[in-house]
């Protein structure tokens, strides 16, 4: 492995609902009335970054916190113009994300945290921002491990990130790499780079995919068992 990450620095919603307890319930359910059943271990994800954000130095997370980007161009960030200059496609996964980050705005507002973080829209964006760009999903977990989140992606990839029985992050190198290489892993399906952009606010300049699909045909393709990537 190039970097180990162990378990008590990395962020996870299992850990976050056990610390929790009880308590994001009515918030949990908001966001299940609202569709988003499968939101809810970001959701927990977003309520503890924000928690530590409310202990500011007192946090032992207060560095990492502190290093982390305070702008995003990602679809949560948008407004509607820009929504109306996207084609069709991203503009619909780039809207998504946006109303993701409302229903959690919402949501917030049944938690534990304080009032002057769940009626902040810009650190509650902040908070959504990192939850959703720097986590990723592990047999139903999403986790965050500090420093491994600084990865870059890439279509051609040299390392993989896993966890083991323990919840410790380890990241494995997939090739020989020289030194002075970037280490980057694979953020999604570089043949479907949409997803890549709503999400994270990048276009991936290798990848092979297109933004021309079928928005019309939603229906038809899924009657046929095809998906956006298929195209």
């Amino acid at each position: 492995p190039v970097m180990y990450v162990p378990n008590d620095l990395t962020f996870t919603s299992s850990k976050a609902a056990m610390e929790f307890g009880g308590s994001l319930g009515e918030a949990e359910a908001q966001l299940i009335n609202a569709g988003l059943e499968d939101k809810v271990p970001l959701f927990r994800v977003f309520v503890k970054i924000l928690l530590e954000y409310e202990k500011g130095e007192n946090s032992p997370w207060y560095t990492w916190l502190n290093s982390l980007p305070r702008i995003y161009n990602t679809g949560a960030s948008m407004t509607y113009a820009c929504f109306d200059c996207l084609p069709p496609y991203a503009a619909w996964l780039a809207l998504t994300e946006r109303q993701n980050f409302v229903n959690f705005q919402k949501a917030a507002k049944f938690t534990p945290l304080g009032e002057d973080i769940v009626t902040n829209v810009t650190v509650l964006k902040w908070a959504y921002n990192v939850a959703i760009t720097r986590s990723i999903e592990w047999y139903g977990d999403r986790c965050i491990a500090p420093m491994a989140d600084m990865l870059n992606h890439g279509t051609e990839t040299e390392v993989e990130v896993s966890y083991d029985e323990n919840g410790d992050c380890y990241v494995y190198t997939t090739t020989d790499v020289a030194a002075g290489s970037p280490l980057r892993m694979s953020y999604g399906d570089p043949t479907n780079p949409s997803p890549l952009f709503a999400t994270y606010g990048f276009l991936d300049e290798s990848s092979p995919g297109t933004f021309c699909k079928l928005m019309h045909m939603r229906t038809e393709m899924e009657v046929l068992g095809y998906w956006f990537s298929d195209l």
